[in-house]
């Protein structure tokens, strides 16, 4: 249900955010933007990461076998 780039995705879409090949984190939008992308309690610094995938509906829950994700968020790191 993200929609494009740039566009907050509305209040109460399920994400799921990986980093590298570590456990996902699971979050739920709140329709402005937030909660923040941390990694281990930091903001990330752009030139941290290397690259971001974003996986929508379908392929989000099959990754992740959680049927309640509306996308994914696959960033790797440098």
């Amino acid at each position: 249900m993200l929609i494009e780039h740039g566009t907050l995705p509305p209040a109460g879409v399920r994400l799921a955010i990986q980093f590298n090949n570590e456990r996902p984190i699971i979050q739920v939008s709140d329709g402005r933007g937030g909660p923040p992308i941390l990694y281990h309690g930091h903001e990330l610094n752009p030139d941290q990461v290397k690259s971001i995938v974003v996986l929508r509906g379908k392929e989000a829950r099959e990754r992740f076998q959680d049927q309640k994700l509306d996308a994914a968020i696959l960033i790797e790191l440098k």
